[in-house]
């Protein structure tokens, strides 16, 4: 495991605005998601998780499509992740 491997380094990541920042650690994260041995603490802390999908919203309404393709791959491996926990995150309209 690597020290990064953890939803605090992810968190700290998702929030910085930096473009080539998010371009390079948004397939990272998709890959920690993606691996539970890798990734246990994913659900450990709800607010953090909280805070972290909040984020994801801005990159999904970015103005770089790179961002916004890779804020929807990850918001669907939180998705493939959390299953039907996922639900509460998402807004009825």
């Amino acid at each position: 495991m690597e020290d990064h491997d953890n939803m605090e380094y992810f968190y700290q990541q998702v929030v910085q605005k930096d473009v080539s920042r998010r371009i390079q650690v948004g397939q990272d994260l998709i890959n920690y998601l993606n691996d539970p041995e890798r990734s246990p603490d994913v659900e450990q802390d709800k607010p953090r998780l909280d805070k972290t999908i909040d984020e994801l919203t801005g990159w999904v309404n970015a103005s770089n499509f790179k961002v916004v393709l890779l804020g929807i791959d990850i918001c669907g491996a939180f998705v493939d992740r959390m299953g039907e926990r996922f639900k509460g995150y998402l807004g009825t309209g």
